[in-house]
């Protein structure tokens, strides 16, 4: 119903098309993220019973969840660690644990997360750069007169990736 009045009638079919893609994609991506939170609360398990952290499994969890938030939900969680193995063991533990944290930071970052989301979503890096610039660009041609989806096409193919299959505008 919102679709037939926001979008023109011949453009309902490629309106749920994209819609129904869209919904597919998202749910690939949270199958990945659950699947990335379930290697990072293995990973953090087995770091923490190695360094014998008390309350590995829960940390490890905490960690998992936490590291779903961009940038700071990965040093609270080894904050979190940190603190426990100096409450509950020795410095030295806690050295151990950030090194641990970070080594595994390192892999989630740069092997992990690319393959999840490009084996889950079917997208790679560019495409998804590419992606967040056309939104951007559909914001400034609110205000100004350039076409997103044309910045967006030569974005695409300066990227060497296939040009969007529709074209969507928004009915008077």
């Amino acid at each position: 119903d919102f679709v037939g009045r926001v979008f023109s009638s011949d453009k309902h079919r490629t309106v749920a098309e994209i819609l129904g893609n869209t919904k597919t994609m998202i749910q690939s991506y949270l199958v990945g993220l659950l699947l990335e939170m379930l290697i990072m609360t293995t990973l953090y398990t087995t770091v923490l019973l190695v360094v014998g952290v008390q309350y590995a499994f829960v940390l490890a969890v905490m960690g998992a969840l936490l590291n779903l938030i961009p940038y700071i939900g990965g040093l609270i969680a080894l904050s979190l660690a940190i603190l426990m193995a100096l409450i509950t063991g020795t410095p030295m533990q806690a050295l151990f644990v950030l090194i641990g944290y970070v080594v595994i930071q390192a892999v989630d970052n740069n092997f992990l997360v690319p393959k999840i989301v490009a084996s889950k979503v079917k997208v790679n890096a560019l495409v998804s750069i590419a992606g967040d610039y056309r939104t951007v660009m559909r914001l400034v041609s609110r205000f100004h007169d350039v076409r997103a989806n044309d910045v967006a096409v030569a974005v695409a193919a300066a990227a060497a990736v296939p040009p969007l299959r529709h074209r969507l505008t928004i009915a008077p």
